[in-house]
């Protein structure tokens, strides 16, 4: 009987050191994690108040990114906590880049303003088959004679 409960004790002792163990590793985890955030918004053009989809909004010198759907919504999960810097750019729009205070998830909306893109000459080439190979170039386009 005396060894009985003399094993019984030591079962119970070592079942109480792993729970307290488990509960050392899990504390430790959680404070060694880094602390992250998510930001949701929308971006929309300046002139037309209409959503921007395909926009890219990045945290800059980071991976962490994303692109706004059809309804201009974008969401960047896992963003570090502390002063980031965001880039949103699109093509046809200026870039934006904003300094943000990231402490917890957040709303941050971009209204972003068209600019024109200007074009270099375009060269256009065919080829023609027959019975030998004929290379030519055929036209010069000017941004000015599409327009």
């Amino acid at each position: 009987m005396r060894t009985f409960l003399r094993q019984h004790l030591i079962v119970r002792s070592c079942v109480a050191v792993c729970r307290i163990a488990i509960m050392l590793a899990i504390v430790a985890a959680a404070a060694g994690a880094q602390q992250t955030a998510t930001i949701t918004g929308v971006i929309t053009d300046l002139r037309s108040k209409q959503p921007v989809s395909g926009a890219t909004v990045m945290i800059v010198g980071t991976r962490v990114a994303a692109r706004s759907g059809d309804d201009g919504r974008y969401r960047l999960a896992a963003v570090p906590v502390g002063a980031q810097a965001l880039s949103v750019a699109r093509i046809g729009y200026a870039t934006q880049r904003r300094n943000v205070s990231v402490n917890n998830d957040q709303v941050i909306e971009f209204v972003l303003e068209s600019v024109a893109t200007s074009l270099d000459e375009v060269v256009v080439t065919g080829t023609a088959t027959h019975d030998r190979t004929i290379r030519c170039c055929l036209r010069n386009v000017r941004m000015t004679n599409l327009l």
